[in-house]
């Protein structure tokens, strides 16, 4: 295997590992939004708000009706669609262009 599959079959599980991590960011932001006891001071939820509202805040500009249907905000969903074609498509692809480059 060359050096350039290697490298390309490394930055897929990377990239693969980073938004898998950042999957989990999401749900655990959904979830603490169901939940009303939760100190809204505490570092986790401080963390949280900084790690997505980012991502959220222009979902939301662009489609004001996604935060508010039936109570519930929806927001989240676009980012984890998102995250999953990456995850099927581009780093799909890499995995299949790297494998093709070794062999």
């Amino acid at each position: 295997m060359n050096i350039l599959a290697l490298l390309l079959s490394g930055f897929a599980v990377l990239l693969n590992f980073a938004l898998n991590l950042y999957i989990i960011v999401l749900l655990a932001r959904a979830i603490i939004s169901f939940l009303p006891d939760v100190d809204r001071h505490s570092n986790l939820l401080i963390f949280l708000l900084k790690a997505t509202e980012p991502v959220f805040r222009p979902i939301r500009k662009w489609f004001p009706r996604i935060r508010n249907v039936g109570g519930y905000d929806l927001t989240p969903l676009v980012p984890l669609l998102a995250i999953y074609l990456i995850q099927k498509f581009v780093i799909g692809y890499i995995q299949t262009l790297a494998q093709a480059m070794g062999s």
